[in-house]
Formats: C-alpha cells, structure tokens, sequence
C-alpha cells in the first residue's frame, strides 16, 4: 500500500515519525511518502515538483493529512486534499496540537485522528493495516506495536514543545494584520544625537515597506553622497517584527560592500496610525567615502511627506 503524507515544509518531523511508524507495523509493506524527505530516494527532489506530487497522489491509496496550528490553514495542503478526493482517494486527517473543531472546516466531515494520542494512534494504525491486508489485526501485534510506537511519542512530545514556541513566537512578537496595515510607500527622517546632545538631521528618504508572513520588510532609497554611483548602495533593506500595538524591531544592512549595519526601534503616534517614531543605532555614514564609523539617533516616518519636513528642528529632550 502507498500513503501519502501531507504536511507543511516545518512538519517534517511528524511526517517522519509517521513514515517510520507505518513501514515498522507493516514490516515494510506499507510505503509512506512525504515531499520534504530528504533521503536520495525520497521527497520531491529536482525537476517539475508539482507532477511528481500529483504522480505520488494518484498512485496512493490514503492521503494522511498532517495538521498543526501552523499548517492548519495552508492552502497546498487543502489543494492536495482536494487534488485526492477528485482521485477519489480515502483521506484521513491526522491533527497536533489542535482540537477536532479547530481543524479547518473543510474535513468536517471526515474523521479525525489525535495525534498526541497513543490508543488514537494505535487505532488508526490498525484502521491502515487492514485496509492494507484486508485482515483483523490480532491482539497481540496490537500490544506490541505499543513497544513500537515509543519512539513515535517522545518525537511527538518534542515537536509539541517546539509548536509552542513558535506560536509564542508568532503571538507575542509578530502580528501580520498589524504589520499589513503599514504596507505602502512612506517617507523616513534620520537623525544623529551628538555627544554634546544635540542633534544633526542626517537624511530624509522614501521608504517601501511590505509585510511577509513572519516578518515585516522595508526598503529605504538613499539620499546618502556618493550612493548612485555605487552598486546597490543606493538601497538599503530592512527587515524585522510588529507586535500587536504596532511597535517595530528591526535591523537593517547595507546592500553592497560598505559596512553599513544597525537596528531601529520604532512606536507609533496618534491615532491614524501613519505616523514611527523611534531611535537607530549602528555602523553608518554620511558620505560613502568616508569611513564608517558607529552613530546613533531618532527616525521618524510617516505616510504622509509635510509630517518628515517639519520634524525634528528642535534638540532632542
């Protein structure tokens, strides 16, 4: 029998553990496949991926649907799923981490298997064995498949770990709807705080930013001397987090050879929600020809060009 398992690129983990639960309980008969096994004669490998997927779909009998918080809404796994059933393949969801109803709702009808489970785990083993040889599994290879399962459950139990930490991740320290709010063109004004407290404009620039699904990105277009006539170093990228009350962390670098590097930290103002201020500090210059050396200062952005001309006259407090 040919399984196919689906899961995200960062289940990987899970989708070995079952492959190497399945082949145990078979003793090798059944074949489980996943895209991201990284052995020579598995995954997806080189050349066209998508009709190798299709390939190993509809030569599958199960399609085991790998589902955790951070898979649960992905869309290949849904085109796959839905790829399968048009191929009128048996599916079976298998979820982590996550409750029957928080499964998407696509599966609601279907049955759904824990997991973290281990009589769960053993059921659907069984379910899958018979299908396989079209016999009653016998009480006795059930109790030794507990044996078997052992490995499984302390990979399970890891991965557990490691799911929380990266919903700690995306809860406390990235939120995509705040960062994709502040998508669009804006205007930066950099400044530098001298030792004696006062305080230098350093540059205005235009500033792309755009949000990603772990982080958000900028691009700033220099006004720095001399940055046209140096490769990329008119363009300076960055790239960082959004928490849920808009505050950023970020770091940015230059795009060629010149040392440039640093971090900014950046709160919003007022209400509108168009408007960072913050402080940067790194390695930077003023004029590409000099040397770079280590500066610090304020920054503030906004959508909104008459706000950047009129900031920052004063020293700061």
């Amino acid at each position: 029998m040919n399984i196919f398992i689906s899961h995200a690129h960062e289940d990987k983990p899970l989708a070995k553990a079952w492959q190497e639960l399945l082949k145990w309980i078979s003793n090798g008969e059944i074949d489980p496949w996943y895209s991201s096994d990284d052995r020579v004669e598995g995954g997806v490998g080189t050349g066209d991926w998508r009709n190798k997927i299709q390939e190993k779909i509809e030569n599958a009998e199960i399609l085991l649907i790998i589902f955790t918080p951070g898979s649960n809404e992905r869309p290949w796994l849904l085109w796959e799923s839905g790829f399968a059933a048009g191929k009128s393949k048996v599916i079976i969801p298998v979820r982590f981490f996550l409750s029957d109803d928080a499964v998407h709702s696509v599966f609601e009808s279907l049955e759904k298997y824990d997991g973290e489970t281990e009589d769960n785990v053993l059921n659907l083993c069984e379910r899958i064995l018979c299908m396989a040889t079209g016999k009653n599994i016998p009480n006795e290879t059930k109790e030794l498949w507990r044996f078997l399962s052992e490995k499984y459950m302390k990979l399970v139990q890891n991965e557990k770990t490691v799911s929380f930490s990266k919903r700690l991740f995306h809860k406390h320290f990235h939120q995509v709807n705040t960062a994709e709010e502040l998508t669009g063109e804006w205007y930066a004004k950099w400044t530098k705080l001298n030792d004696d407290n006062s305080e230098d404009i350093w540059e205005t620039d235009k500033i792309h930013i755009w949000s990603a699904e772990n982080r958000i990105r900028m691009v700033g277009f220099s006004s720095k001397k001399g940055s046209k006539e140096i490769e990329n170093a008119e363009f300076y990228p960055m790239e960082g987090v959004v928490s849920k009350s808009g505050w950023i962390a970020m770091s940015y670098w230059s795009g060629g050879t010149i040392p440039i590097c640093g971090t900014c930290l950046l709160k919003p103002q007022g209400v509108t929600g168009d408007v960072l201020i913050g402080n940067w500090q790194g390695y930077t210059v003023r004029d590409l020809s000099e040397e770079a050396s280590y500066t610090k200062g304020r920054v503030i952005m906004s959508r909104r060009l008459e706000v950047i001309e009129k900031f920052l006259s004063v020293k700061s407090s």
